[in-house]
């Protein structure tokens, strides 16, 4: 149907794994995994198949100057938890003569501590701070 119409290629938007959520796909959290809500690398290998069999071809949205600042990334959180020290540091603009701000509390942090919404806990690699579902 589509080559009937004259399309000889998908445009595909960002298909690596993004923040949860994301609606757009230009905050990657991995460069090597193809997101698995949508289908991961097996979905994308039964759409490649698919297109090639209907003589289509693909255009890919790579993003490799998008990353998400989120925890959920892991080169983000090796900077949160490292700062220059990190050998992700140098992969992100960042002022190092100020401090590294992290724009996630709901209201003050005072207002945070007050409500109990921070709180310690010890992670996979040691102490870590929560915040609801965010950990640093």
């Amino acid at each position: 149907y589509l080559r009937a119409l004259g399309v000889s290629h998908l445009y595909a938007s960002p298909i690596y794994t993004a923040a949860s959520g994301s609606t757009h796909g230009y905050d990657v959290t991995d460069q090597n995994q193809i997101d698995p809500a949508l289908g991961g690398e097996a979905g994308f290998e039964t759409l490649s198949r698919a297109l090639r069999d209907a003589g289509l071809g693909i255009v890919l949205d790579i993003v490799p100057n998008h990353m998400a600042a989120s925890m959920e990334n892991a080169w983000w959180r090796s900077v949160v938890r490292w700062g220059q020290a990190s050998p992700f540091a140098n992969h992100f603009d960042i002022d190092w003569r100020r401090r590294l701000t992290l724009p996630i509390l709901g209201g003050t942090f005072e207002a945070a501590l007050q409500r109990e919404e921070l709180r310690l806990d010890m992670g996979a690699d040691g102490p870590v701070l929560r915040y609801f579902d965010t950990e640093l």
